[in-house]
């Protein structure tokens, strides 16, 4: 049995931009039990090193995917996210 993958989204709002391009294509990937989804709304408190690592021990991606309105917090993610081998 193949292991399940984590996929962690952080967009600034979750609307029908994540549904067209994560939960519609990977849908039967979803009920299969491949991928387990994780859609989240962008918080600007994870510009802080602590705030990032939590999200990312809560969630434990193996994919981590950063949408543009991210920006200005994504190194604190991506390296709480590397750390974790994302």
């Amino acid at each position: 049995m193949l292991k399940t993958r984590n996929v962690l989204v952080i967009c600034d709002a979750i609307g029908a931009t994540q549904m067209i391009s994560f939960s519609q294509p990977l849908s039967q990937d979803i009920a299969d039990g491949r991928i387990d989804l994780h859609l989240l709304a962008h918080d600007p408190a994870w510009v802080e090193e602590a705030q990032a690592r939590a999200v990312i021990d809560r969630h434990r991606p193996d994919i981590l995917v950063l949408s543009r309105y991210t920006s200005s917090h994504a190194q604190s993610l991506i390296g709480a996210a590397r750390s974790r081998g994302a």
